[in-house]
């Protein structure tokens, strides 16, 4: 990368649109002497259906997968170059065709429950392998096959601001404290954060989340 940037090849470090990019938050040059400080894992967009912009079951999934490429032989740069080839063709696949890739993602998602089972972790990851392998049976539970249906005249603004609205009504209606401080302390310290956003927050009412109506 540092050649690429120096042959003009690449603008910059975030020039650099692969799936998965290593990090360290001291640049690009900090990798080869202190190692990866983080990964960005490019291929998850933001999800409008839920205020976080990601689902938690997306999350262990991601970290299951994690634990078992970490337990897995290694792969051949020839296997890798193969998987950003499949990666881009899966991206351009119509959101409610099946999948090109479809028995390829069921057998490895059949290696992760084995590795479930042996590994003997809790059975919340069964259940999110089971709901990974329905959506690829079942186009239209994915995220993209859902939003499908959404979009007018070419475009998702409508839900997006609609979402917005009622994500905005539950922050109204939810009594949690919000950290407000950050132009004066953009990285206020974990005490800080547990003192505004947790030690305070006890004993306060808020509205159970079960109990709110959000579209999605």
């Amino acid at each position: 990368m540092q050649a690429a940037i120096a042959a003009d090849e690449l603008i910059a470090e975030s020039a650099f649109h692969e799936a998965v990019r290593l990090r360290h938050s001291a640049g690009l040059a900090a990798l080869t002497t202190h190692g990866i400080g983080h990964i960005e894992l490019r291929m998850l967009d933001l999800d409008p259906t839920v205020t976080t912009g990601i689902r938690s079951d997306t999350l262990l999934l991601v970290q299951l997968l994690a634990f078992y490429f970490m337990v897995a032989p290694k792969l051949a740069a020839t296997e890798l170059t193969s998987a950003t080839q499949q990666n881009d063709q899966v991206a351009l696949e119509h959101p409610l065709a099946t999948s090109s890739q479809q028995q390829a993602g069921l057998d490895l998602l059949a290696q992760l429950q084995e590795l479930v089972i042996t590994a003997e972790l809790p059975p919340v990851y069964r259940s999110v392998v089971a709901q990974a392998a329905e959506k690829l049976c079942r186009p239209q539970l994915t995220l993209a096959g859902r939003l499908l249906p959404r979009i007018q005249q070419d475009s998702l603004l409508a839900y997006g601001l609609q979402q917005a609205r009622n994500f905005q009504l539950r922050a109204q209606l939810n009594s949690s404290p919000v950290y407000r401080d950050f132009q004066n302390e953009p990285r206020p310290s974990l005490k800080k954060l547990q003192q505004v956003l947790f030690d305070q927050y006890q004993g306060l009412p808020h509205l159970n989340p079960q109990e709110q109506s959000v579209v999605s």
